[in-house]
């Protein structure tokens, strides 16, 4: 079995942060926060609990995604033209 880190980092190339950074903007700190609590407790969890809050965070990113896209074609650009 993988370890949180090593999915994290090789298979989603999800960057860790020093949450001791100073130079880290607002949502890198928030970044950095949440990933260290993941490799500290996520192994702690059973296969179930990881499961949901798996989905809740899916379902949640994808309403910020479609927020974001409105938001954006509110001011006349279409949003699969930013990188």
């Amino acid at each position: 079995m993988k370890d949180i880190r090593e999915i994290l980092l090789q298979d989603h190339r999800i960057p860790l942060y020093a949450t001791a950074d100073p130079t880290l903007s607002g949502s890198e700190r928030a970044h950095a926060a949440i990933t260290e609590a993941l490799i500290v407790h996520w192994d702690s969890l059973d296969g179930a609990q990881q499961m949901k809050l798996a989905a809740a965070l899916k379902v949640s990113a994808q309403w910020t995604q479609d927020e974001e896209n409105a938001g954006i074609e509110g001011l006349g650009i279409d949003p699969k033209n930013i990188a």
